[in-house]
């Protein structure tokens, strides 16, 4: 068994309750099969791979403006693959970056 500091942790991501929102997601990816991002994770269960994660720096709980910028990089990301460039504002339920020429002023 691997002991954890929670208090290490709960101070590195915000407080407890963002610990605890970032352990569970993060313990449902690795329950759903993807890969740990840390190495050396043999007898480990998938909390205390998480804390580990967090431990090492290799995730973190972004918030605010770094929250809403990876998104729109990740929607844009998948939108790109799945649609060609001239297609992207069709797809969007949102404007980027003033892609549209509606709205745009001279």
């Amino acid at each position: 068994m691997v002991n954890v500091d929670i208090d290490a942790i709960a101070d590195k991501v915000g407080g407890r309750f963002h610990m605890v929102v970032l352990l569970q997601k993060r313990v449902r990816e690795l329950m759903s099969g993807l890969p740990p991002l840390i190495e050396n994770t043999g007898g480990m269960s998938y909390e205390q791979i998480a804390c580990a994660e967090i431990l090492a720096d290799e995730l973190w709980l972004a918030t605010g403006d770094e929250a809403e910028q990876l998104r729109t990089d990740r929607e844009k990301e998948r939108l790109e693959i799945s649609a060609p460039d001239e297609d992207i504002d069709k797809v969007l339920p949102f404007k980027l970056f003033g892609t549209s020429e509606e709205g745009r002023e001279e």
